[in-house]
């Protein structure tokens, strides 16, 4: 209608074809009919009609609407399974989602051990946090287990990233994982032992579909958000009070899962008084106003989250300290880590989910338990591994390849390069080189090819590093439909 009222042959041919009035109904009807498209899949994304979401997958360049609170407001939610669990599809089966996973069933060996498990993950911690002035109690507490020195996420965000960490697998098969409500083999096997699962969030579980994919089968009961109306390091405080209450408390008959997630360095980087060592920090964080070309306020900011990633330590001491009193320590096997990183401008960007420097992916991993000999670790790791290497330590007996794309980092070097996800791509890292690899259609990047520490490479030195890197680059997009059918 716009061409046509600004060309003179456009308004000609209106003119003879139909009135203006016929043309401005036509706009109205393709508007209306793309606004119903937007409801439409945005309540069957919050009711898990598996249909519309399935078909959606079809359709390039598709938005996909998110209407979670209009449909809560509706009374619209996903359906729950007998056990409170959340179920995303309406009808069908595993074979309906079109997934192959695990390939193989999983056998565990007769009279394997079944040690605690206490999973401790920290929002946007990056690597360098962990040392003497921030983390002074987790460094501490790692030097009683092993470090890896040189781990890296899954993930520039939090989705990706704990999607590798409890899958093992790239971050491109969140989509169909979510759309079959698929949960991740590592939970069904401690499920499947007898595992008493308790699961804690300062975040919500249904932002980023956690609830619909890892925790599908844990029951409702069982899992824990954080109160929307309280900051994040108040959310943390309130779980560590009832963590370490529970593991100060007489264990069950059963062995324990215990899932936390901290909210404490989470963008604007809140904590409390007590929780400053850099008095320089920045009051309050404005995204609008910020001058990220101002070294001086940059560094302010990065302090205010230096002392947020202070507080996280602070809270982690408490769990330590209650394992230690309660004598669980010697029997339970604990992970501390990042689900990814965070940038303060060094490589250019902001935050997270816009690159792969280091970082926005490299974060601590601490794992500490009966029969680990302390240790440092100066190869690449992965969150890819962890489902391996946790399966490993309960008795599982299978290859990682029939499950995941890691590997049992207490037994072993990784032969292959680690991968990041991304919302449309995937980086390769390995010690030479970083290749950004889009896999939903994405733009080419500027930084597409850098070396291991992200400096740039001359077109030559691209050219040569993707070429030398061909068959794993080869390897990885076969991997990529490795699980599904």
């Amino acid at each position: 209608w716009v061409l046509a009222a600004r060309s003179e042959r456009l308004r000609g041919a209106v003119a003879r074809r139909a009135t203006r009035r016929r043309v401005l109904a036509a706009c109205a009807v393709l508007v209306a009919a793309h606004a119903a498209d937007r409801v439409t899949y945005g309540l069957c994304y919050a009711a898990g009609h598996e249909p519309v979401l399935s078909a959606a997958e079809a359709y390039p360049v598709y938005f996909r609407s998110r209407l979670l609170s209009f449909a809560r407001m509706l009374g619209i939610e996903a359906p729950r399974t007998e056990d409170g669990a959340p179920s995303l599809r309406a009808s069908g089966s595993d074979e309906d989602a079109a997934l192959a996973y695990p390939l193989h069933p999983l056998r565990r060996a007769d009279g394997a051990p079944q040690p605690d498990i206490l999973w401790l993950v920290a929002e946007s911690l990056r690597s360098d946090m962990l040392d003497a002035e921030v983390m002074p109690r987790t460094l501490e507490f790692a030097r009683g287990g092993r470090r890896f020195l040189r781990h890296y996420s899954s993930g520039n965000g939090t989705r990706m990233a704990l999607f590798g960490m409890f899958y093992g697998l790239y971050g491109a098969n969140w989509f169909p994982f979510l759309h079959a409500s698929r949960g991740p083999v590592l939970v069904d096997a401690l499920l499947d032992a007898g595992y008493e699962f308790d699961v804690r969030t300062s975040a919500r579980f249904s932002f980023p579909e956690f609830d619909r994919t890892i925790w599908r089968r844990v029951p409702a009961s069982r899992m824990h958000e954080g109160d929307p109306g309280l900051a994040g390091w108040q959310n943390d405080r309130r779980h560590v009070d009832a963590l370490t209450a529970a593991l100060r408390a007489p264990a069950g008959p059963r062995p324990e899962f215990r899932f936390l997630f901290f909210e404490s360095p989470h963008a604007p980087y809140r904590y409390p008084a007590d929780a400053e060592i850099r008095p320089d920090a920045a009051k309050r964080v404005n995204y609008v106003t910020m001058d990220t070309s101002d070294p001086a306020e940059v560094a302010a900011v990065r302090n205010r989250y230096v002392n947020a990633c202070h507080h996280l330590d602070m809270q982690l001491g408490r769990i330590y300290d209650a394992l230690a009193e309660s004598g669980r320590l010697g029997r339970t096997l604990v992970i501390v880590t990042g689900d990814h990183g965070e940038e303060f401008m060094e490589r250019g960007r902001w935050g997270h989910h816009s690159g792969f420097c280091d970082q926005q992916t490299r974060t601590p991993l601490v794992i500490r338990g009966p029969g680990i000999a302390p240790g440092e670790e100066a190869s690449i790791t992965s969150h890819l591994d962890l489902p391996a290497t946790v399966l490993a330590r309960i008795g599982v007996t299978n290859p990682p390849r029939d499950y995941s794309l890691g590997f049992d980092v207490l037994g072993g070097r990784r032969d292959a390069p680690a991968v990041a996800a991304g919302w449309d791509d995937l980086c390769l890292i390995d010690d030479g080189a970083k290749i950004v690899l889009p896999f939903r259609g994405g733009d080419r990047r500027a930084d597409a090819i850098t070396r291991g520490d992200d400096e740039p490479m001359t077109a030559a030195e691209s050219r040569a590093a993707r070429n030398a890197r061909t068959p794993a680059i080869v390897s990885i997009l076969r991997d990529l439909t490795r699980f599904t059918r």
